[in-house]
């Protein structure tokens, strides 16, 4: 983002982006975690139990990588749209 982007969409915004991305992404998780345990009856896969399975610790993480990863871009893109000229 150059200084006419940034001038454009405010520099508390440019600065408090990341920080809400972070809080959104530990909601998106929690919401991960609860519906993994309603559906399933488990608790979500823990990579420091070695009763679980490896192929499903690996498969957990991408699901939550990539989930985690559409809540930052939409964050992100949501608080760095430049204001309206209304």
């Amino acid at each position: 983002m150059d200084e006419t982007q940034t001038a454009e969409v405010g520099r508390t915004r440019t600065l408090a982006a990341p920080l809400v991305a972070g809080a959104a992404a530990w909601v998106a998780r929690q919401a991960l975690d609860s519906a993994y345990r309603r559906t399933t009856g488990t608790a979500a896969p823990n990579w420091r139990d070695p009763q679980v399975p490896f192929r499903k610790i690996v498969i957990w993480a991408g699901v939550t990588a990539a989930a985690v990863a559409v809540v930052n871009v939409v964050v992100d893109r949501a608080m760095l749209r430049p204001k309206s000229a209304h």
